[in-house]
């Protein structure tokens, strides 16, 4: 039997993002078109995994499906490991392997590397070629809806993720998906007929949210824009009302320039790879993107009444205090405009720091004397330094606070106003998280003030996170319930200190 592993991709507390894995959902929707038996065992949508259940398994190979992105790279090779010692099993990394290609196993006869592509998986394991294609037939295996019954509030937060393309036509300095092989080719797309057929199957089980887990949706080929027109079109008249969640640039967002269409359709949330919105930085990544079309993006999307989540890369290779700041500028003007509720939130805003994915990246080496060494190390690209200028540290880790407050409030609050017997009303949260964005906006600028005229440095930085929170705190006094006030990272010690959760499942090797 062929078990899949879903490893860990997030920080064990964040309970919101509660989706399937499409590298494991389209590979188990190959199996089964071919009649070979298989078991899916997922961390995060069954939290009861861990290692000893994997290996109890009984199975004759596990494969591990692997993202470029999160913590993947860590716990993939945790769990392979584990299970190459404590099993006779083989090991197979699938997925987006790009970074494990020439990855050292201490058992390389019983463990294989295979990108993304169920035909290249089937070769390689001698398994029948005669299952359908990514782009001719295939399904992805919903094998997310065996948990439903046990999620208890978070059953409300599931998304059916499904791919309607795999790759990226672009370059950009910074992404994993054209550094190694990650796909057998640069940009595919399904057939739209595949896509509404997963969609339909995934409504019959009342579930109408859906993720297109896509690099990016649209694509740079023009030529393929009438078939997106006519999946958009197709969902809009031949599906009930459902939600969409795409990735998307926003060059291609202004080539394709349907935005009623994708309104229409139900898309109302769009992840955007803004990056920055200073020229020096944009240039440096590659980006091939201006910020003048970033903004018309950002300002056609909330005109549509569509969501943006804008992902920015603040810590780059050439980020200073005057690109922050420009960026700063820029994101607060936003928010002083209409309907700027439309704009998102500083999730993807307030923390990201570039990677490099060349054979021999130039890494400057962090002071030690900051907590920042833990993330950077933990997620993306793999490293002993970083690839931004060390001086900004300081501001940097301040940030990460900020970015860390962030999240896991929001995940306390989102939660709980999902339980059927909460305190916690939706329009209070909702309040709370519309005017968090600015708050957290100005707290970036008073830092970055700081900064910059010296008092926030290495030997200040502790000083300023306590004040970090003290404003965080003071914030949620004056809109949430006192019991909900309360400031929820600073009780850890070390980032990640609130991982114990996959550390206990998936232990640190001896």
């Amino acid at each position: 039997m062929i078990v899949l592993v879903r490893v860990p991709y997030l920080s064990e507390y964040n309970l919101l993002d509660v989706r399937e894995e499409p590298v494991i959902s389209s590979l188990a929707g190959y199996l089964d078109n071919i009649g070979v038996p298989f078991k899916v065992f997922d961390f995060h949508l069954d939290r009861s995994t861990n290692i000893e259940a994997l290996k109890e398994s009984g199975a004759e190979t596990y494969v591990i499906g692997v993202r470029g992105t999160g913590l993947h790279w860590k716990y993939a090779e945790r769990v392979a490991i584990h299970l190459l010692q404590g099993t006779d099993a083989k090991i197979v990394f699938y997925g987006q392997t790009g970074k494990l290609e020439h990855w050292q196993s201490p058992y390389p006869e019983r463990t294989k590397v295979i990108h993304h592509d169920e035909q290249a998986f089937a070769k390689e394991l001698d398994l029948p070629l005669t299952g359908f294609s990514f782009t001719s037939g295939l399904r992805h295996y919903p094998y997310g809806l065996q948990h439903l019954d046990s999620m208890g509030e978070r059953r409300n937060l599931f998304k059916a993720t499904i791919e309607t393309t795999r790759g990226c036509h672009f370059g950009c300095k910074f992404c994993f998906i054209n550094h190694g092989r990650n796909y057998s080719e640069r940009y595919t797309r399904r057939s739209n007929d595949d896509v509404l057929a997963d969609m339909l199957n995934y409504l019959s089980s009342g579930i109408s949210k859906f993720w297109f887990y896509d690099s990016e949706f649209i694509g740079a080929d023009r030529s393929q824009y009438p078939q997106v027109e006519n999946l958009l079109t197709r969902i809009r008249d031949e599906l009930p009302r459902v939600e969409i969640m795409i990735y998307s640039r926003a060059d291609t967002l202004e080539r394709f320039n349907k935005y009623q269409l994708l309104a229409d359709a139900g898309v109302n949330s769009v992840l955007l790879g803004i990056e920055s919105l200073d020229a020096q930085d944009l240039k440096a990544m590659n980006k091939g993107q201006s910020a003048t079309t970033a903004r018309e993006a950002i300002l056609a999307l909330r005109d549509h009444k569509i969501f943006c989540n804008l992902s920015f890369i603040l810590f780059n290779k050439t980020a200073s205090v005057l690109t922050i700041r420009e960026n700063l500028d820029r994101f607060i003007e936003f928010y002083q405009e209409k309907n700027f509720i439309y704009v998102g939130q500083t999730l993807y805003f307030s923390y990201a720091f570039e990677s490099d994915w060349a054979p021999n990246p130039k890494l400057r080496k962090l002071s030690g004397q900051t907590r920042l060494g833990g993330s950077t190390t933990s997620t993306r690209a793999p490293s002993e330094g970083v690839t931004f200028d060390p001086s900004l540290e300081p501001y940097a880790e301040i940030c990460r606070i900020i970015n860390y407050e962030q999240v896991r409030k929001l995940c306390e609050l989102n939660l709980a106003k999902e339980h059927p017997n909460s305190d916690l009303q939706k329009p209070i949260v909702h309040r709370w998280a519309t005017l968090l964005t600015l708050f957290t906006l100005n707290l970036m600028v008073v830092a970055l003030d700081e900064f910059q005229v010296g008092r926030l440095n290495i030997s200040s930085v502790l000083k300023y996170e306590d004040w970090v929170y003290a404003c965080y705190k003071q914030f949620n006094e004056k809109i949430l319930p006192q019991r909900w006030a309360h400031t929820i990272t600073d009780q850890y010690g070390y980032f990640p200190g609130d991982w114990n959760g996959w550390e206990i499942a998936i232990p640190s090797i001896a």
